[in-house]
């Protein structure tokens, strides 16, 4: 499997990136997020739910991924 087209890797490293405060680089895999799911921003939730038990995590990703820019 090519993790290149998943959402998988530009989401986590555009979380991780975020929490680092590297934003213009976590635009960029944003950004590929983006391009690969255009629907992220309404179903990112629901996304992460189905994968992690943790409330917590799943706010703490989606909170990184808004604080660069996700609507």
């Amino acid at each position: 499997m090519d993790f290149d087209e998943t959402i998988w890797d530009p989401l986590l490293k555009a979380v991780s990136l975020s929490l680092l405060s590297e934003d213009a680089k976590a635009k960029v895999y944003l950004n590929y997020l983006l391009e690969l799911q255009p629907q992220t921003a309404a179903e990112i939730k629901q996304t992460l739910s189905s994968f992690m038990f943790s409330d917590e995590i799943v706010f703490r990703i989606i909170n990184s991924l808004k604080r660069i820019g996700l609507k």
